[in-house]
């Protein structure tokens, strides 16, 4: 549960510096705002997708989901987010052999 109460709070985290990024963005009158703005959009994206195709931080989520569906200890609201964070992952083919 922790494991994934940390994942939660770090997505919202990033997810709402993002927005503000892009709010600024998109109406503030000085370019240089702006400029600011989508270079700290692009910066934290880019942490995004890096966290995305961590596969230790992947295989983590998916053993604490194997454990969780074994003990029986993850709620409906657990296991809905769980298996988004999953699917997030696996947008990215974390979860594929890199070997191919």
């Amino acid at each position: 549960r922790a494991l994934l109460q940390t994942m939660d709070e770090i997505s919202d985290t990033l997810c709402l510096v993002m927005d503000a990024a892009e709010l600024c963005r998109s109406v503030h009158p000085d370019p240089e705002w702006k400029g600011g703005a989508l270079e700290a959009y692009n910066i934290l994206g880019g942490v995004v997708s890096e966290l995305n195709a961590f596969r230790p931080l992947y295989q983590a989520l998916v053993d604490a989901m194997t454990v969780a569906e074994q003990e029986g200890n993850f709620s409906e609201e657990e296991w809905r987010m769980a298996a988004l964070l999953k699917a997030d992952f696996e947008k990215g083919g974390v979860h594929l052999d890199p070997a191919g």
